[in-house]
């Protein structure tokens, strides 16, 4: 008599939705780095039609970690990775209300993209702060 071992294989009970989570973030990820492309093509061709080239780098700038986060966000679940955006979303967020609101933006933009931002740093800290599946519960070291 020959002894099989059989494992289960189950689907932790959170990573359905731990996967929507970042699935929606990487979409939200993505509509602000569409917008933020905008922005730049728009500012730029402003700026240089009036000889004044001062804020348009700043776009293209932005447009990069959110199309980075949108590969990311599809492709890994790495707690780390998403503390580390939170933290970014936390700067873009202090910039913009230390900076941004002063520029010549219009408000709907302005509003459009810190409302985005910040669901987006809500998502991004759930995903940070609660355990992917298979990440038990760390040991006391003490």
């Amino acid at each position: 008599m020959a002894m099989t071992l059989h494992t289960s294989t189950f689907a932790h009970p959170a990573a359905p939705l731990r996967r929507a989570l970042r699935y929606v973030s990487a979409a939200l990820c993505a509509v602000a780095a569409v917008l933020y492309l905008i922005l730049f093509f728009t500012v730029r061709a402003d700026e240089m039609a009036s000889g004044v080239e001062t804020t348009y780098g700043a776009y293209l700038f932005l447009f990069v970690p959110y199309a980075v986060g949108v590969v990311l966000l599809a492709r890994a679940d790495q707690r780390l990775l998403w503390g580390v955006g939170a933290v970014i979303q936390l700067a873009v967020v202090g910039l913009y209300l230390a900076y941004g609101t002063a520029a010549e933006l219009s408000m709907a933009w302005g509003a459009v993209l810190t409302g985005l931002q910040v669901a987006l740093l809500a998502l991004l800290g759930y995903l940070a702060l609660t355990p992917a599946p298979g990440e038990g519960p760390r040991p006391d070291p003490g």
